[in-house]
C-alpha cells in the first residue's frame, strides 16, 4: 500500500478539527461515495454526522489510531503489519495442515 498524503484538499468536506476530534480521515471520493478511514467504524453516530455534513453516502475503512497521530505531520504512515504479527503469519503458513481422518468412528 502506498503513503497517503494529508493536503489542503483533504479536509475540503469535512473540517480538520472534526477529523482530530473524531479520529477520522476522508482519504477519497467515488461518485456520491465518500472514503473515511475510522479508528472506529463500528462509531455510527461520528458516520451519521458525516454524511449530514457531506450530503455524501461515507464508506467507513478502518485504520489504525497511531494514523491520526501522525496525520498532524501532514503524511500518514504506510500501512505495515506489526514484526510481531508478520513473524505470526509466516508462523501459521509454514505449519503442516492436519490430514482428514479417511476413517470414521460410530
Amino acid at each position: 500500500m502506498t503513503r497517503y498524503r494529508v493536503t489542503a484538499a483533504t479536509f475540503e468536506r469535512i473540517p480538520q478539527e472534526f477529523c482530530q476530534e473524531n479520529l477520522v480521515l476522508p482519504v477519497g471520493q467515488v461518485g456520491e461515495l465518500l472514503l473515511v478511514a475510522f479508528a472506529n467504524p463500528f462509531d455510527l453516530t461520528v458516520s451519521a454526522k458525516i454524511n449530514e455534513m457531506t450530503g455524501k453516502r461515507v464508506v467507513r475503512l478502518l485504520a489504525r489510531e497511531k494514523t491520526f497521530a501522525t496525520s498532524s505531520s501532514r503524511e500518514a504512515p504506510t500501512a505495515r503489519p506489526d514484526s510481531k504479527t508478520s513473524s505470526r503469519r509466516s508462523e501459521r503458513n509454514t505449519r503442516p495442515r492436519p490430514r482428514a481422518s479417511s476413517t470414521t468412528t460410530m
